[in-house]
């Protein structure tokens, strides 16, 4: 190969490497001249072509992508600047560049939940982390059995500089004697930028070491899981997550009397706090003086979500009034009056998973679609929406995707043919017509859409019969940069092989694992598409 094309060739991957999205690659390589196309380059549009693109790019997930793909990888790996592992470094399959870094989840907590107790002895952890720890930028690691030689394992640990992001889970076993020595070893990571700690710690638990660590640290993001502190040890630990002048991010699951400290009467919001995230459980709650509080916060994003608790139209319209608030997600609710469209006209993103609406409020997010030039993703995951209600959704959803929309959530929505357990027959028998109908009606609404922008659907969970998931396939054959995520469980699932044959005879692209599901794009559309609850990035709750 002549100098010149190795130039090009070095040029392009340098190029590449600064595009975000996998079918931006895709398109972006496709459109280099032949002779531009080094081993590496083609290497790279083979893995974005056959695997699922985002377990690809940017960071390619060597394990998901499997053996069979080792040697691709590897003749690719100029392309990435780190790969994710979830197997330890001694078990990785690849020879390794000195410049690549590596996201490593030991364990396989990524999802967060806890593994089965396989206990690391001290030097299997060191096998873990490699003869390279300091290649290491994203470690997530569950400290199991009884913390034996913790002091060698915090050496370890520590040996870790480049850590950026973290996530590290204990079981209930040594917590309080493991937790401040370990909170310690956070101090070795000088570029520590993200954590998450899931700790069952028990009340008797003074954060001391928590809240010097958070004082001297600069770190952006923090999530806390399990945390059950005494009211005044959760008021040192606020005091202690507000004081810092860098945390942005901020997300508490399951820890009650945190989220109470956060709401004390005139607490002031640090200003650098941009997204907040709070996972209730059953026996929690959020009372409006607390929702009327996050109004005087500098807020861009708001997730609540609770297992019990069922919120109504006054703490929408409350947080709505947030005027720096981009991204809002509140589930589940109630909405029997219709929302302030000034206030929707700001979101990016809106998530209204388990809503149940009356009319003039699903009609105020129908009127948000038609004209909105800012909302990208509407999630209306598990909502029950009359007929109607899907008919001028599905009227809106094609001007917006036309406009600005790129995703629509619709997973579980009952779009199916099987009925619920108690249904007379007579009714019974006239669901699946009414359902069909449905399906006939999104199928017949696809192919004028993504006529700028590849655009998604999550289907997921709607048990749809064989007939109607053919439907849709056969829509997107006259559709355009539009994906469509079918995949479902139980007797539902059996069908997937038959609608997959069907997708390839008519030229549809199929996209399927055993991890994500059927994943199906209309022809020539470049596959970017993922669901963010599957993704396996272990901060992306964060």
């Amino acid at each position: 190969m002549s100098p010149t094309i190795v130039m090009h060739a070095e040029v392009a991957l340098a190029i590449a490497r600064f595009v975000a999205a996998p079918d931006d690659v895709v398109r972006y390589l496709r459109a280099l001249p032949p002779s531009w196309m080094n081993a590496t380059l083609m290497a790279l549009l083979s893995l974005l072509e056959t695997a699922f693109p985002p377990w690809v790019w940017p960071v390619p997930w060597v394990d998901g992508l499997g053996p069979e793909a080792a040697n691709t990888i590897s003749t690719a790996l100029p392309a990435f600047s780190a790969v994710r592992l979830t197997s330890g470094m001694d078990q990785c399959p690849l020879a390794l560049l000195p410049e690549t870094a590596v996201a490593l989840d030991i364990v396989g907590t990524w999802n967060e939940v806890p593994c089965d107790r396989i206990s690391y002895a001290v030097q299997d952890l060191s096998a873990a982390l490699g003869p390279r720890p300091d290649a290491i930028v994203e470690l997530s690691l569950q400290l199991l059995g009884l913390y034996d030689d913790l002091a060698s394992q915090c050496r370890i640990l520590a040996s870790c500089v480049n850590v950026r992001c973290a996530q590290l889970t204990w079981l209930p076993e040594g917590v309080e004697s493991s937790l401040d020595p370990l909170v310690e070893t956070l101090g070795s990571w000088p570029r520590l930028a993200a954590v998450h700690l899931i700790v069952p710690c028990a009340e008797s638990y003074a954060p001391n070491a928590l809240c010097a660590w958070l004082a001297s640290s600069t770190v952006s993001s923090v999530a806390l899981d399990d945390m059950r502190f005494t009211p005044s040890a959760a008021e040192v630990l606020v005091d202690a997550l507000f004081a810092s002048a860098t945390l942005a991010r901020l997300a508490l699951r399951h820890t009650p009397v945190v989220a109470s400290a956060l709401f004390r009467p005139a607490r002031r919001w640090p200003p650098s706090l941009q997204s907040l995230k709070l996972a209730l459980a059953v026996d929690e709650c959020m009372p409006m003086f607390a929702v009327s509080q996050l109004r005087t916060a500098k807020l861009q994003s708001v997730n609540i979500s609770s297992n019990g608790l069922v919120y109504n139209a006054e703490v929408i319209c409350t947080l709505l009034e947030i005027p720096t608030l981009t991204l809002l997600a509140l589930r589940p609710m109630v909405v029997h009056c219709s929302l302030p469209q000034v206030s929707l006209h700001r979101l990016r993103h809106l998530d209204l998973a388990g809503a149940a609406f009356n009319s003039a409020a699903f009609a105020s997010i129908v009127a948000l679609l038609h004209s909105t030039s800012e909302l990208e993703t509407l999630g209306l995951r598990r909502t029950e929406l009359t007929t109607g209600q899907f008919a001028s959704l599905v009227d809106a959803v094609g001007l917006w995707m036309g406009r600005c929309g790129t995703h629509l959530d619709l997973s579980a929505t009952s779009l199916g043919a099987a009925a619920p357990r108690g249904w007379a027959k007579a009714a019974s028998a006239a669901l699946p017509a009414l359902f069909r109908s449905r399906v006939a009606l999104l199928a017949s609404a696809l192919p004028s859409m993504g006529k700028c922008q590849t655009v998604s659907f999550d289907l997921r969970e709607n048990r749809l019969p064989l007939d109607a998931a053919k439907a849709l396939v056969t829509a997107l054959r006259h559709s355009q940069n539009v994906v469509l995520d079918l995949a479902d469980t139980g007797r539902f699932a059996v069908h997937m092989p038959e609608v997959e044959a069907h997708a390839r005879q008519l030229g549809v692209r199929v996209v399927a694992s055993s991890f994500r599901g059927q994943v199906f794009a209309a022809p020539g559309t470049p596959i970017s598409y993922h669901c963010t609850r599957d993704h396996p990035d272990i901060l992306l709750d964060l």
